[in-house]
């Protein structure tokens, strides 16, 4: 899942829900389980609990996050330039 550069928090949750909904949708395809159900709901439910303190660091803009943030993005470009 790919979420691309956002210009703030809203647009985040917006960025983050839609392509969540994709995750979810081809998660029930490979594994056969019926979306509008419980099971599609409790996956859905699981994969927030999973990402909660990733998403913290691009919707909260305080101190501790902004710093989080910039290191993240050093250490994905070192990655790459490699």
């Amino acid at each position: 899942m790919v979420i691309g550069k956002t210009s703030s928090p809203d647009e985040f949750s917006d960025s983050l829900m839609h392509e969540l909904r994709h995750l979810e949708d081809h998660i029930a395809v490979a594994c056969k389980i019926p979306t509008g159900g419980e099971e599609i709901a409790y996956l859905a439910g699981y994969i927030g609990k999973k990402l909660s303190k990733d998403v913290q660091m691009f919707i909260c803009s305080c101190d501790y996050h902004e710093h989080q943030k910039k290191r993240q993005c050093e250490k994905t470009k070192k990655k790459y330039r490699s």
